[in-house]
């Protein structure tokens, strides 16, 4: 069971098909992980968009962090980084 005091950040994106390729690469390998998902979308809400950012923002508002255990992490990053499709 990954809790807040044995789990490490292993990642942390704004990019869907990144997180989705490095836990299928953590599932491949039965490394235990924890995704949480955050919705960034009130942080850009104060007239700091403009007509020029606005795809930008649209692509990058969901922030994905994905945590495994403390004594996975070695290994874990260490696959994630071999087999991660650039």
């Amino acid at each position: 069971m990954i809790t807040v005091w044995n789990r490490k950040e292993l990642l942390c994106t704004f990019d869907m098909k990144k997180q989705a390729e490095v836990r299928d690469i953590l599932w491949k390998f039965d490394i235990s992980y924890e995704v949480r998902v955050s919705d960034r979308a009130d942080f850009f809400v104060g007239g700091r968009m403009t007509s020029d950012n606005t795809e930008n923002v649209i692509d990058h508002q969901t922030e994905y962090l994905i945590y495994v255990k403390k004594e996975d992490y070695d290994r874990a990053m260490f696959l994630v980084q071999r087999n991660l499709q650039e």
